[in-house]
């Protein structure tokens, strides 16, 4: 189950910072309004490895093919620094 932290209000007004396990975002979010919390920021936490555990690597992403249809674009010098500002 993922855990989700947040930082939310009580009724007081006073920050509260902490975490919790729920299946989805939406059962957190219901959760904390069941705890009369009014939630200010609510973010799913990616587990820590344990510790000798193998670490993954990423693969490199292979680039991408080249599209002849895509037009490059770039700022040239026909724009003047005094119009940009």
């Amino acid at each position: 189950m993922p855990t989700f932290s947040y930082i939310a209000k009580n009724k007081d007004g006073q920050d509260v910072r902490s975490s919790l396990d729920a299946a989805t975002r939406l059962d957190a979010l219901e959760a904390l309004r069941k705890k009369g919390l009014t939630v200010v920021d609510l973010f799913s936490v990616e587990p820590k490895p344990a510790a000798g555990a193998a670490k993954k690597t990423a693969a490199p992403k292979p680039a991408p093919a080249a599209d002849k249809t895509k037009k490059s674009f770039s700022f040239s010098s026909k724009v003047k620094m005094t119009d940009l500002a």
